[in-house]
């Protein structure tokens, strides 16, 4: 029983710490941690909002490439999903505090039904940032995997054979060096950010959801 209570507090602790970090859990902080947090906070926002804005400028111009237009409009139906989940998440954190705090301070809640704790959701919870991560990984080196095997007899000084993770819009020639390498890497990392902001959003509700019917008896 004991073992199944640390085990609870270790699940809401690594949620809180990743959302923390991300910059969807607004904790009471002050000095340079409130700084840092906001930080966070801002740089998820305009990462979403620029990824929004690209996406759709491309949309716009590449309308009459039906292959573009399709990954676009996809991009751009992920991105605006997420942003609602992400709104949602940020609206209802009132009430998410008050789910956290009585799970914090009754440290002697009932496990009704030990079998439905057997789920081990802290295992889940870094399992899904695991999948995340690779899957995001994947698709930030999918771009240099085909440039260097479906155009390995190419000269890689050509540009044509480098593209960027993200069909997007920019106001620049992302062709050009050292820019195409700086936009890549700013790709990368919003992608890795934008992952890690709704699956943090999503094993939140699901570790809420596995505590909550641990308490509940059936009649």
């Amino acid at each position: 029983m004991y073992a199944e209570r640390a085990e609870s507090k270790l699940d809401i602790e690594l949620n809180l710490t990743i959302l923390k970090y991300i910059g969807l859990w607004p904790i009471h902080l002050t000095g340079y941690k409130r700084i840092f947090y906001l930080c966070c906070s801002w740089t998820l926002v305009f990462s979403i909002g620029l990824l929004i804005v690209m996406d759709s400028a491309a949309l716009v111009k590449y309308w009459r490439d039906i292959q573009m237009s399709t990954i676009n409009s996809c991009l751009i139906l992920v991105a605006i999903s997420a942003t609602g989940k992400i709104v949602i998440f940020l609206v209802m954190c009132g009430k998410h505090e008050d789910v956290v705090n009585l799970f914090k301070k009754n440290s002697q809640l009932e496990i009704k039904y030990p079998c439905i704790r057997k789920v081990n959701s802290s295992r889940l919870t870094i399992a899904y940032f695991i999948l995340g991560f690779i899957m995001c990984l994947l698709w930030d080196l999918m771009p240099i995997l085909k440039a260097h095997f479906i155009y390995k007899d190419v000269n890689k000084d050509d540009s044509y054979i480098w593209e960027l993770p993200n069909v997007a819009l920019y106001p620049y020639d992302v062709k050009s060096r050292p820019l195409f390498e700086i936009t890549y890497i700013c790709e990368a990392l919003i992608g890795l950010l934008y992952s890690a902001a709704t699956i943090s959003a999503d094993t939140f509700y699901i570790s809420m959801i596995i505590h909550t019917t641990t308490q509940l008896k059936i009649l």
